[in-house]
């Protein structure tokens, strides 16, 4: 009637719009059956009219998905052993991103095949200690002067080494290099510096820790700031 018909439309606008919102983030290939009316009569035959089924309203038409891909994903992975010939082997691990709703005809995915724990790419953040106690000496295996500063097998000469270390294993492995490996520095004492971002190994020559790291690392001193 007149009265009510005004609060039914307005509940029509609020639930098109919350419709259009929900099926824009929801909403994959349609509903699993063609909307014939038949629940929620009251509401959906002869919407906010006494028509009945004849004067049937459709809310709004059924769709694909968008064209964006699904802001919640999934990750799912599996490891198996490839055997080659003379009798060697290598673990290789996939893994599948895609959107946890999948029903669509079409999906966003994305994935990765590589050797198991070379996952990339790697992003590793390497902090030195220069504070005052890293000019004593340690137990370990004597370094030299790593450093240059005069002083032998002190705990910074140490920490540098390890470093040097790194990179050149990284230097020397087939699957490592500039391409998938970022280093970040930062040296402490009472407070910590950023020295910044650099590549692994040396640009002109791949099997050669990055000369400007390597100069950055060697020109710490201990003794604080």
């Amino acid at each position: 009637d007149a009265a009510t018909k005004p609060l039914c439309e307005e509940f029509h606008r609020k639930w098109f719009a919350l419709r259009i919102q929900y099926e824009s983030s929801y909403w994959h290939n349609g509903p699993p059956t063609d909307r014939t009316g038949s629940y929620h009569p009251d509401v959906f035959l002869g919407f906010c009219t006494s028509a009945g089924i004849l004067g049937y309203d459709r809310m709004i038409d059924d769709k694909l998905a968008p064209d964006t891909c699904d802001p919640n994903t999934i990750t799912t992975s599996a490891t198996n052993t490839i055997h080659f010939l003379g009798g060697k082997s290598q673990e290789q691990i996939i893994k599948l991103t895609t959107g946890e709703t999948t029903v669509a005809p079409t999906a966003c995915v994305s994935g990765l095949v590589t050797k198991k724990g070379r996952e990339q790419p790697y992003n590793i953040g390497i902090v030195i200690d220069v504070s005052g106690s890293t000019g004593g000496g340690f137990g370990g295996t004597p370094t030299g002067d790593v450093n240059g500063d005069g002083a032998l097998d002190k705990i910074l000469d140490a920490e540098i080494a390890s470093v040097l270390e790194v990179l050149e294993f990284i230097g020397a492995a087939a699957d490592l290099g500039n391409h998938n490996v970022d280093i970040g520095l930062v040296s402490f004492s009472t407070h910590a510096t950023y020295h910044g971002r650099f590549q692994p190994v040396d640009p002109d020559d791949p099997s050669q820790p990055n000369p400007a790291l390597v100069a950055e690392l060697t020109a710490m001193r201990s003794g604080g700031y």
